[in-house]
Protein backbone atom coordinates (compact mmCIF):
# COMPACT_ATOMS: atom_id res chain seq x y z
CA UNK A 1 0.00 0.00 0.00
CA UNK A 2 2.84 2.36 0.81
CA UNK A 3 4.36 1.82 -2.65
CA UNK A 4 1.01 2.47 -4.30
CA UNK A 5 0.58 5.63 -2.23
CA UNK A 6 4.04 6.86 -3.24
CA UNK A 7 3.30 6.20 -6.92
CA UNK A 8 0.04 8.13 -6.62
CA UNK A 9 1.84 11.06 -4.98
CA UNK A 10 4.44 11.11 -7.76
CA UNK A 11 1.71 11.10 -10.41
CA UNK A 12 -0.12 13.96 -8.71
CA UNK A 13 3.11 15.97 -8.53
CA UNK A 14 3.84 15.33 -12.22
CA UNK A 15 0.34 16.40 -13.23
CA UNK A 16 0.64 19.52 -11.09
CA UNK A 17 3.99 20.44 -12.64
CA UNK A 18 2.63 19.93 -16.15
CA UNK A 19 -0.41 22.06 -15.30
CA UNK A 20 1.76 24.88 -13.98
CA UNK A 21 3.99 24.77 -17.07
CA UNK A 22 0.92 24.87 -19.30
CA UNK A 23 -0.49 27.89 -17.48
CA UNK A 24 2.54 29.95 -18.48
CA UNK A 25 2.47 28.87 -22.14
CA UNK A 26 0.82 31.01 -24.79
CA UNK A 27 -2.66 29.90 -25.87
CA UNK A 28 -1.95 31.10 -29.42
CA UNK A 29 -0.87 28.50 -31.95
CA UNK A 30 0.23 29.26 -35.50
CA UNK A 31 1.23 26.74 -38.13
CA UNK A 32 2.69 28.04 -41.38
CA UNK A 33 4.34 26.51 -44.40
CA UNK A 34 5.30 27.98 -47.79
CA UNK A 35 6.18 26.54 -51.18
CA UNK A 36 7.35 27.87 -54.53
CA UNK A 37 4.99 26.63 -57.25
CA UNK A 38 5.25 26.57 -61.02
CA UNK A 39 1.56 27.33 -61.51
CA UNK A 40 0.36 30.90 -62.02
CA UNK A 41 -1.27 32.89 -59.18
CA UNK A 42 -4.56 32.73 -61.09
CA UNK A 43 -4.45 28.94 -61.26
CA UNK A 44 -3.52 28.59 -57.58
CA UNK A 45 -6.24 31.02 -56.52
CA UNK A 46 -8.85 29.08 -58.49
CA UNK A 47 -7.95 25.90 -56.60
CA UNK A 48 -8.21 27.60 -53.20
CA UNK A 49 -11.11 30.04 -53.66
CA UNK A 50 -13.44 27.36 -55.07
CA UNK A 51 -14.33 24.89 -52.31
CA UNK A 52 -15.33 22.28 -54.88
CA UNK A 53 -11.67 22.19 -55.94
CA UNK A 54 -10.42 21.37 -52.45
CA UNK A 55 -10.72 17.65 -53.12
CA UNK A 56 -7.85 18.11 -55.58
CA UNK A 57 -5.35 19.09 -52.91
CA UNK A 58 -6.65 19.20 -49.32
CA UNK A 59 -5.24 16.04 -47.66
CA UNK A 60 -8.01 15.66 -45.07
CA UNK A 61 -10.63 15.56 -47.83
CA UNK A 62 -9.16 12.28 -49.02
CA UNK A 63 -9.09 10.39 -45.72
CA UNK A 64 -12.67 9.11 -45.63
CA UNK A 65 -14.37 8.20 -48.95
CA UNK A 66 -17.66 7.81 -47.07
CA UNK A 67 -17.74 11.22 -45.43
CA UNK A 68 -20.86 13.36 -45.74
CA UNK A 69 -20.52 16.89 -47.08
CA UNK A 70 -23.09 19.61 -47.66
CA UNK A 71 -22.24 22.72 -49.68
CA UNK A 72 -23.86 26.08 -49.02
CA UNK A 73 -25.51 28.29 -51.62
CA UNK A 74 -22.09 29.68 -52.57
CA UNK A 75 -19.14 27.40 -53.25
CA UNK A 76 -16.61 29.96 -54.46
CA UNK A 77 -15.31 33.28 -53.14
CA UNK A 78 -16.27 35.16 -50.00
CA UNK A 79 -19.23 33.57 -48.25
CA UNK A 80 -18.66 30.10 -49.74
CA UNK A 81 -19.16 27.31 -47.25
CA UNK A 82 -19.60 23.62 -46.63
CA UNK A 83 -20.11 21.37 -43.61
CA UNK A 84 -18.88 17.81 -43.18
CA UNK A 85 -19.40 14.75 -41.03
CA UNK A 86 -17.27 11.60 -40.79
CA UNK A 87 -16.92 8.56 -38.55
CA UNK A 88 -13.14 8.82 -39.03
CA UNK A 89 -11.72 10.57 -35.95
CA UNK A 90 -9.07 12.22 -38.13
CA UNK A 91 -11.82 13.95 -40.12
CA UNK A 92 -14.54 14.44 -37.51
CA UNK A 93 -17.33 16.95 -37.98
CA UNK A 94 -17.33 20.66 -38.70
CA UNK A 95 -17.71 23.44 -41.22
CA UNK A 96 -15.63 25.88 -43.24
CA UNK A 97 -16.47 29.36 -44.52
CA UNK A 98 -14.44 31.62 -46.78
CA UNK A 99 -14.41 34.96 -44.95
CA UNK A 100 -12.18 36.89 -47.37
CA UNK A 101 -11.17 36.41 -50.98
CA UNK A 102 -8.89 38.79 -52.87
CA UNK A 103 -8.50 37.45 -56.44
CA UNK A 104 -5.05 35.97 -57.08
CA UNK A 105 -3.72 37.28 -53.75
CA UNK A 106 -5.41 35.95 -50.63
CA UNK A 107 -8.06 33.63 -49.24
CA UNK A 108 -9.02 33.50 -45.56
CA UNK A 109 -11.30 30.96 -43.91
CA UNK A 110 -12.99 30.22 -40.63
CA UNK A 111 -12.89 26.57 -39.57
CA UNK A 112 -15.21 25.12 -36.95
CA UNK A 113 -14.33 21.71 -35.55
CA UNK A 114 -17.25 20.23 -33.62
CA UNK A 115 -16.23 19.73 -30.01
CA UNK A 116 -12.72 21.06 -30.60
CA UNK A 117 -13.14 24.78 -31.25
CA UNK A 118 -12.39 27.12 -34.13
CA UNK A 119 -9.41 28.04 -36.25
CA UNK A 120 -8.65 30.52 -39.01
CA UNK A 121 -6.94 29.55 -42.22
CA UNK A 122 -4.84 31.83 -44.41
CA UNK A 123 -3.78 31.19 -48.00
CA UNK A 124 -1.44 33.88 -49.33
CA UNK A 125 -0.56 33.98 -53.02
CA UNK A 126 2.44 35.93 -54.33
CA UNK A 127 3.58 36.17 -57.93
CA UNK A 128 7.22 35.25 -58.57
CA UNK A 129 9.43 35.00 -61.64
CA UNK A 130 9.09 31.22 -61.54
CA UNK A 131 5.36 31.15 -60.84
CA UNK A 132 3.86 31.53 -57.39
CA UNK A 133 4.91 31.57 -53.75
CA UNK A 134 2.06 30.08 -51.73
CA UNK A 135 1.86 30.37 -47.94
CA UNK A 136 -0.62 28.28 -45.97
CA UNK A 137 -1.23 29.18 -42.34
CA UNK A 138 -3.58 28.16 -39.55
CA UNK A 139 -4.18 30.02 -36.29
CA UNK A 140 -5.85 28.57 -33.19
CA UNK A 141 -6.43 29.62 -29.60
CA UNK A 142 -6.13 26.80 -27.08
CA UNK A 143 -7.86 28.76 -24.32
CA UNK A 144 -7.00 28.66 -20.62
CA UNK A 145 -6.73 24.88 -20.25
CA UNK A 146 -3.02 24.24 -19.48
CA UNK A 147 -3.10 20.74 -20.96
CA UNK A 148 -4.56 22.05 -24.24
CA UNK A 149 -1.83 24.70 -24.31
CA UNK A 150 0.82 21.99 -23.99
CA UNK A 151 -0.87 20.06 -26.79
CA UNK A 152 -0.88 23.26 -28.83
CA UNK A 153 2.89 23.49 -28.54
CA UNK A 154 3.09 20.14 -30.36
CA UNK A 155 0.68 21.07 -33.14
CA UNK A 156 3.30 22.41 -35.55
CA UNK A 157 5.21 19.12 -35.57
CA UNK A 158 1.98 17.11 -35.83
CA UNK A 159 0.46 19.17 -38.65
CA UNK A 160 3.58 19.86 -40.71
CA UNK A 161 3.44 16.61 -42.77
CA UNK A 162 -0.19 17.31 -43.68
CA UNK A 163 0.58 20.87 -44.75
CA UNK A 164 3.54 19.75 -46.85
CA UNK A 165 1.46 17.03 -48.50
CA UNK A 166 -1.28 19.55 -49.27
CA UNK A 167 1.16 22.04 -50.77
CA UNK A 168 2.58 19.42 -53.14
CA UNK A 169 -0.92 18.37 -54.20
CA UNK A 170 -1.92 21.99 -54.75
CA UNK A 171 1.12 22.57 -56.93
CA UNK A 172 0.20 19.57 -59.05
CA UNK A 173 -3.51 20.32 -59.32
CA UNK A 174 -3.02 24.02 -60.09
CA UNK A 175 -0.56 23.14 -62.85
CA UNK A 176 -2.99 20.89 -64.73
CA UNK A 177 -6.49 22.13 -63.84
CA UNK A 178 -8.34 24.16 -66.50
CA UNK A 179 -8.93 27.81 -65.71
CA UNK A 180 -12.51 29.10 -65.42
CA UNK A 181 -13.77 31.23 -68.30
CA UNK A 182 -13.36 34.96 -67.60
CA UNK A 183 -16.58 36.88 -66.99
CA UNK A 184 -17.90 38.81 -69.95
CA UNK A 185 -19.30 41.48 -67.65
CA UNK A 186 -17.15 44.41 -66.55
CA UNK A 187 -17.15 45.30 -62.88
CA UNK A 188 -18.38 48.69 -61.72
CA UNK A 189 -14.84 50.08 -61.56
CA UNK A 190 -14.11 49.13 -65.16
CA UNK A 191 -17.45 50.54 -66.31
CA UNK A 192 -16.79 53.82 -64.50
CA UNK A 193 -13.35 54.06 -66.09
CA UNK A 194 -14.83 53.35 -69.52
CA UNK A 195 -17.53 56.02 -69.05
CA UNK A 196 -14.91 58.55 -67.95
CA UNK A 197 -12.75 57.81 -70.99
CA UNK A 198 -15.73 58.17 -73.28
CA UNK A 199 -16.66 61.51 -71.71
CA UNK A 200 -13.15 62.87 -72.19
CA UNK A 201 -13.09 61.69 -75.80
CA UNK A 202 -16.32 63.55 -76.52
Amino acid sequence: MKILKNILIVLVVIVAIVAVIGMFMSPAVRIERSMEMKASPEAVYNQVADLKNWDNWMPWNKLDPNWERTFGEKTSGEGATYSWKSKDSNVGQGSITITKAVPNELVETNLHFEGQGDATGGYKIEKTDAGTKFTWSMDMNMGSNPFKRIMGSMMDKMMAPWFEKGLKSLDSSASVAPMPAPSAMMDSTSMHAADSTAAVTK
